[in-house]
């Protein structure tokens, strides 16, 4: 839980002061994962990505694929090195 505190901290820093939006999602993701982690861990019922994808009637697949978009482009470059992302910070 450090963990994910010192990253969304650091992502508040960087979304406020205008310094690096990309990072600052980035941040604020991997706080998002480690934290939905341990929810779903702990309190499965209180999850509220299972929530969303329920309230949404989508797959679990369909909820990562679109809310996760941005943090995993800026993540991973192996499948789309050579193409870009409109982000709208």
């Amino acid at each position: 839980m450090e963990a994910a505190q010192s990253q969304l901290n650091t992502a508040i820093r960087l979304f406020f002061s205008n310094e690096d939006p990309i990072s600052a999602h980035t941040l604020a993701g991997a706080a998002s994962v480690i934290i939905v982690d341990l929810i779903e861990r702990k309190k499965p019922e209180e999850a509220w990505e299972k929530h969303a994808q329920d309230v949404c009637k989508i797959s679990r697949k369909q909820y990562y694929e679109m809310a996760r978009k941005a943090q995993n482009f800026f993540k991973h470059a192996r499948s789309d090195s050579g193409k870009s992302f409109d982000f709208d910070d």
